[in-house]
């Protein structure tokens, strides 16, 4: 029920012993060279989901199982980041996929692929609800009470970078997602009545 190797198929195309893969001397060592073509995994990771009744060939792309961490520790993340690589525009900030002609990418076919992006660019929804969280809890009122004050930098903690100049700044990093963090520049300017009341009730 899955999608033969990609070697049978060229057997069943070319015949046995004249397709390439019989013919042609293998640069499977020149990896540089290879990874151009790292995307053609795909091929091997398609599964028939059209039934067995069907007139119609459906194929649909399952990289749940290389993409797996207990994989992935034992294998490697080569196949995870060959099947990965199309959608590399989902996860890594630097472009948008309409950027690169994959305006039809579905990005949630890839959402496994997020395993090699552990500070991957969130959706726009996430980063919205992270926002929203930390307009609520950095409110300047709630800032300005000690208490408030470490709710609001547990959440900022991570992001403070994202108002901070020359090299230590990370608000042109797109990884950092420093719009969805605006909220948290109360923590950095904080009005002088904070140390006033703060130094009252100590």
């Amino acid at each position: 029920n899955s999608f033969p190797p990609i070697e049978q198929l060229f057997d069943a195309h070319y015949g046995r012993g004249k397709s390439p893969f019989a013919t042609v001397e293998t640069c499977a060592d020149q990896v540089g060279f290879c990874q151009q073509f790292g995307s053609c995994e795909h091929l091997n990771h398609l599964v028939d989901t059209s039934g067995w009744h069907s007139d119609e060939v459906t194929y649909e792309l399952d990289i749940d199982n290389v993409c797996k961490a207990e994989y992935i520790a034992q294998f490697g993340a080569l196949e995870c980041s060959n099947v990965c690589q199309p959608a590399h525009c989902c996860f890594s900030g630097e472009y948008q996929c309409e950027d690169v002609q994959l305006g039809h990418l579905d990005c949630k076919d890839y959402g496994v692929c997020g395993v090699l992006y552990p500070s991957s660019v969130k959706s726009t929804s996430e980063l919205f609800l992270i926002a929203k969280k930390i307009d609520k809890v950095c409110e300047e009122d709630l800032v300005n009470m000690p208490e408030g004050r470490a709710d609001c930098q547990a959440l900022c903690k991570d992001r403070l970078c994202c108002f901070e100049d020359g090299i230590y700044g990370c608000a042109n990093d797109p990884s950092q997602n420093c719009i969805a963090y605006a909220g948290c520049e109360t923590l950095v300017s904080t009005p002088k009545s904070y140390f006033g009341k703060n130094e009252k009730t100590t």
